[in-house]
């Protein structure tokens, strides 16, 4: 599994933030924390940076390989959360997260001439999905041939469909956060999109339940 510690520079406030006042943030609800920051918390601001950070640049990640771009979109993310520009309602925080990164990173892409992103922020060339063959464990259990089949059946999902997998299985959003997150009209469409990954995962892995590697996706 990718793993990246990424670090935006401490400012004094946070250097003399008291590490109870942020863990006490815990107990709170998403609403009350989102509230809380608003208000001008600067607590809260700071335990929403350090819960979701590097949470954020493994998601970029799955876009593109150039780090540098995701960490200038990260540190523009949080330089428009501390201006306090953004004052909408938010019931879950990481969900609205991952939708305004995801629209930094579509701009950030857009920009580089290298990347052919089409004009709407709607899909992308290229979303990767790896499997974590290092731990032995899993080296065990799957042979190379085995490991082979499902790398291409992973592969062969469209890139909304990887997008959504990784959304569903390994990030644990509900088919609306889905939605949400990627521009869709509604929850039921985030369902079917699913479904329809998982009916084509089942046809390139006839002898084995797809279940087995949602696992182990990065």
């Amino acid at each position: 599994m990718l793993s990246h510690q990424f670090h935006i520079s401490k400012t004094s406030t946070q250097k003399e933030a008291k590490v109870s006042q942020v863990n006490s943030f815990d107990t709170w609800k998403d609403v009350e924390i989102w509230n809380a920051y608003k208000e001008g918390n600067e607590e809260a601001f700071i335990y929403i940076y350090s819960k979701y950070v590097n949470i954020l640049f493994n998601f970029a990640c799955h876009y593109t390989t150039n780090h540098a771009l995701v960490k200038d979109c990260i540190q523009d993310l949080f330089i428009l959360l501390k201006s306090k520009k953004t004052f909408g309602q938010v019931e879950s925080i990481k969900p609205y997260l991952f939708k305004s990164l995801r629209r930094e990173v579509v701009r950030a892409l857009k920009k580089e001439s290298r990347y052919a992103l089409k004009d709407n922020d709607k899909d992308f060339q290229k979303f990767e999905v790896v499997l974590a063959w290092d731990e032995k464990i899993i080296n065990d259990q799957f042979t190379s041939e085995r490991k082979e089949t499902i790398q291409k059946a992973i592969e062969s999902l469209t890139e909304k469909q990887k997008e959504a997998i990784i959304y569903f299985y390994y990030e644990g959003f509900t088919y609306e956060e889905i939605s949400q997150i990627m521009n869709m009209t509604s929850a039921k469409t985030a369902r079917k999109l699913i479904y329809r990954a998982i009916d084509s995962l089942k046809l390139c892995i006839k002898d084995g339940d797809p279940g087995i590697f949602l696992t182990l996706l990065l």
